[in-house]
């Protein structure tokens, strides 16, 4: 190439005019291109984002650049950018064999291999789920709760019967009847029945049940509601004047003494107590029975949000106040700290952070995400299921949606996330505590590889139904999959 040429052509590139490059070398007739000239005309192309004839000239002069580490990026650079990553991978490896301090190339290099390892995930990840069609369903925890205020609806009048006139009936007898009832629900569902028409289901530390006794009330008919008051779980009442026996154990709640040391950083409190008779219990009965009474204080459901340890001291501080006032010491330590007071264990709003590894089990990529449900997720990646075990046992599903992350990019950053999970509590789930709602959007995250939306459903099937008719709306692959790292997963793309 004449060295005014080649100054031309350097000095049109340093200015980003990449079409001049092509008309310039254009004009010279092609039988006149020599291997440097060819070399620019490729560049030129590839700045054009030609990248198919950037190969084609490329190859022309594979003979000559075999050794010419400048052409092998090149023509990775062109590969790379036609999603031909296994030949990108090939030539960057070429470059760094003739060079190996090209960091440019390294950079290439570790996106391809990056890149490939993803294709090979969603591969693997396509041949694992089963089509939608073949998907089957059992009972959901909206039809068990149907058919729990159906048997409540039959037999409402010996229901109130029994709670004006407990004396007549026999209380095991009671608690067999009712159980026909809840055994609708599942087995072995706690309640207490009573007063003016009170029916409180009790969560005793089975804390997935936060995220399904609200459901029932809320599907409560209309035509009781002015008569009958259920609770989802037990509320505190202070307990001023009770007494309580446990263990041959006479305790009185005025009496025992606690201290709440508030940790800002977590949210939660750590319970100090102190009893003479409590005390002189074994440590496990002591701590047994001073948590059931922190329940009967603040109620099951305070608990559960904010007390994280409790502690026995072997003799009282002068800080401690009656049990009976704790409930007063969170809610001023709530407020003071200029957090909103949180009742409700499903409204619990935590960001937590991963570092993903190369792992086929969805979620193991995660970066950082947002849940209402931190419980589901520390059993998913501890391979635990106490709380999956427990919804379904109700016929409840925990499952998260899920597709591959270079939907975000084509999207805009994680917006494709927040806007479905927007149309999927809005336009889909419903309203929480309606008792028209599908379930609850749980939360979020988002990986390297796919990003997620976190689901507990009460009606599987219905959830579905609604959400394959926006998926038209998305060219991408969506699955989702139950809350267990071995199992189902769905394919609902394409399929519905």
């Amino acid at each position: 190439m004449k060295p005014r040429l080649l100054a031309r052509l350097v000095k049109l590139h340093e200015k980003n005019q990449y079409y001049e490059i092509v008309e310039t070398i254009q004009d010279i007739p092609a039988e006149n291109w020599d291997y440097e000239l060819v070399n620019h005309l490729a560049r030129a192309y590839n700045n054009l984002e030609n990248y198919e004839s950037a190969v084609q000239l490329l190859l022309s002069v594979a003979a000559e650049g075999c050794e010419d580490p400048l052409w092998h990026y090149r023509l990775g650079y062109s590969y790379y950018y036609l999603d031909q990553l296994e030949e990108s991978k090939s030539e960057f490896e070429e470059v760094l064999k003739l060079n190996p301090d090209d960091e440019d190339a390294q950079n290439f290099l570790s996106h391809c291999q990056k890149e490939l390892a993803i294709q090979t995930h969603l591969q693997r990840t396509a041949e694992r789920a089963i089509p939608y069609s073949e998907l089957t369903f059992e009972k959901s925890f909206t039809a068990r709760v149907d058919e729990f205020w159906q048997w409540f609806s039959e037999n409402e009048e010996k229901l109130a019967d029994i709670v004006t006139n407990t004396n007549n009936y026999d209380r095991d007898d009671i608690v067999e009847f009712i159980a026909e009832g809840t055994n609708l629900l599942a087995e072995d569902v706690h309640f207490n029945i009573g007063g003016e028409f009170e029916f409180t289901f009790a969560v005793d530390d089975d804390n997935y049940l936060f995220y399904l006794y609200p459901y029932i009330i809320a599907r409560m008919p209309l035509r009781f509601r002015d008569k009958w008051h259920f609770s989802p779980y037990l509320s505190g009442a202070k307990g001023k004047g009770f007494t309580f026996e446990m263990h041959g154990a006479r305790i009185n709640l005025d009496e025992v003494k606690v201290f709440a040391d508030y940790d800002a950083d977590s949210g939660k409190f750590t319970l100090y107590f102190y009893d003479d008779t409590l005390c002189s219990l074994e440590d496990a009965e002591a701590h047994n029975i001073f948590h059931l009474l922190v329940e009967l204080s603040i109620g099951e459901a305070l608990a559960n949000v904010y007390v994280a340890e409790v502690e026995r001291l072997e003799s009282p501080r002068q800080d401690m106040y009656s049990l009976t006032d704790l409930d007063d010491k969170i809610r001023e330590t709530i407020t003071a700290s200029g957090e909103d007071l949180i009742n409700d264990p499903s409204e619990l709003y935590v960001a937590y952070e991963f570092d993903p590894i190369d792992s086929e089990i969805p979620r193991h990529d995660i970066i950082t995400g947002v849940t209402h449900y931190l419980d589901l997720i520390n059993d998913y990646y501890f391979d635990t299921y106490t709380n999956a075990d427990g919804l379904e046992k109700y016929g409840a599903k925990p499952v998260f949606l899920f597709f591959p992350t270079y939907m975000e990019a084509d999207y805009g950053l994680v917006d494709l996330r927040y806007d479905l999970e927007e149309l999927i509590e809005n336009k889909i789930i419903g309203t929480k505590g309606s008792g028209e709602e599908l379930g609850l959007l749980l939360g979020g995250a988002t990986g390297t590889i796919y990003s997620y939306i976190d689901l507990l459903l009460y009606d599987e099937a219905k959830f579905l139904a609604k959400f394959k008719e926006i998926l038209v709306l998305y060219p991408h692959t969506f699955y989702f999959a139950e809350f267990r790292q071995q199992g189902k997963l769905v394919k609902l793309t394409g399929e519905i």
